[in-house]
């Protein structure tokens, strides 16, 4: 389960972004009206919900520490550690377009595919056109410019949409893309 958009059901002001769902789920939608008496009764939920902005705040910091400090190949290959799971699977490139691939680490598509190629080059990667394999995490790690003994895989979270309110979302989520 995932929270998301509860800035604006705390603030009242519009949604900063925007989600769209290309598989089936199920949405719980609270609004704004309903929302506050809840937060009211029940304090934990804004305990909770700061608890979760700290997280994205700490997570946007680090993708901003991530597009200053580190060229297109370094940011390739750390998005290539994170969609693989430090090497252990594939990345499945019918679900990551490289055009959604060069979005995530704020590139151009061509970016990306020349970092991949280079990254390839070096035998750190193979890649067909429907998935990239990662074959040695650890120099990947290296071109990423991350210490590979302490590289943990993130789990992604998902800020959304629509006005007026927060949604919790049940379900996998690799269905999501989000819009800023």
């Amino acid at each position: 389960m995932i929270i998301f958009n509860e800035v604006a059901v705390l603030d009242g002001d519009p949604n900063p972004v925007t989600a769209i769902a290309f598989q089936n789920c199920i949405i719980w939608k609270i609004s704004r009206d309903c929302f506050q008496p809840l937060m009211e009764k029940s304090p934990i939920l804004g305990i909770r919900l700061l608890n979760v902005l700290a997280k994205r705040n700490r997570r946007l910091i680090s993708k901003y520490e991530n597009l200053i400090a580190r060229p297109v190949k370094a940011r390739t290959a750390k998005l290539l550690l994170d969609l693989s799971s430090y090497g252990s699977q594939p990345v499945d490139r019918i679900s990551h377009s490289n055009q959604s691939l060069a979005a995530r680490i704020s590139t151009v598509p061509e970016a990306f595919s020349h970092s991949i190629k280079t990254l390839r080059e070096t035998g750190v990667i193979e890649y067909t056109r429907t998935q990239i394999t990662v074959i040695c995490p650890g120099k990947l790690a290296e071109f990423a410019q991350v210490d590979s003994e302490l590289f943990t895989v993130q789990k992604r979270s998902l800020p959304l949409i629509e006005e007026g309110g927060f949604f919790i979302i049940h379900g996998d989520f690799n269905f999501l893309t989000i819009f800023g």
